[in-house]
């Protein structure tokens, strides 16, 4: 079995090809590992790496939550690449802040998303300071009402981020429902006046639903153009 130090030899390896061909500066590939060994620890970076070294050859599953062991299952991936180099960066402007161990452990608690959203906001809050002001991570206590702090023109502002998510599903019903609004909308078109059109179902919205409701109504159409 491979140790954790070739492990991300070959992880770094085959990553350094995959940099060349999106044009990253020589060194990204080392700083990144560098920069999340010191954030997560060897152990942990090296319990998300296969234990056999032959990336290459390997079906990588993405799952949701715990895209880093994604990423780093894929180093010849151009996109896992992309996506850890820019975590790496992120974290690293953070290395020094007291808080950010605790947002460390979140991650490691399968919260990445969330945690790494928290991050990105106040990374890109950070940089747009520019010198006019300063930011920290807020600390991981019950009674705290913001993830990041800023201090700016004297003032204190508590930043709260929140990541709004859908499933599948919840997607697929916000389409069929533009879908409709789009099929009456293009229907009363041609009326003089304002109207109202309210719509209920009494079931979930499904797209096969939808469409047997269109083909019936092409149906028609098509019936009475030949009657």
């Amino acid at each position: 079995m491979a140790t954790i130090a070739e492990s991300l030899y070959d992880w770094i390896r085959i990553a350094n090809e995959a940099r060349e061909r999106i044009d990253l500066p020589v060194g990204t590939i080392e700083e990144a590992i560098a920069t999340l060994q010191s954030a997560f620890g060897d152990t942990y970076l090296g319990s998300l790496i296969p234990s056999d070294q032959d990336h290459s050859k390997r079906i990588v599953t993405a799952r949701d939550d715990r895209p880093l062991a994604y990423w780093l299952s894929g180093p010849g991936l151009d996109s896992s690449v992309v996506q850890l180099v820019e975590t790496a960066v992120i974290i690293r402007s953070f290395l020094s802040d007291p808080c950010l161990p605790k947002k460390i452990e979140r991650i490691k608690n399968d919260t990445f998303w969330p945690t790494f959203y928290e991050l990105a906001m106040a990374f890109r809050v950070k940089r747009s300071l520019h010198g006019t002001g300063s930011l920290a991570l807020a600390p991981e206590i019950e009674e705290n009402n913001g993830d990041f702090i800023v201090d700016i023109d004297g003032g204190r502002l508590l930043c709260e981020c929140a990541r709004i998510s859908r499933t599948p599903f919840a997607e697929e019903g916000i389409r069929i429902t533009q879908d409709i609004f789009d099929y009456v909308a293009g229907k009363i078109r041609t009326y003089a006046r304002p109207c109202c059109v309210k719509i209920r179902v009494n079931a979930e919205l499904k797209r096969a639903d939808f469409n047997r409701s269109e083909e019936r109504r092409v149906g028609k159409e098509g019936r009475s153009r030949w009657s």
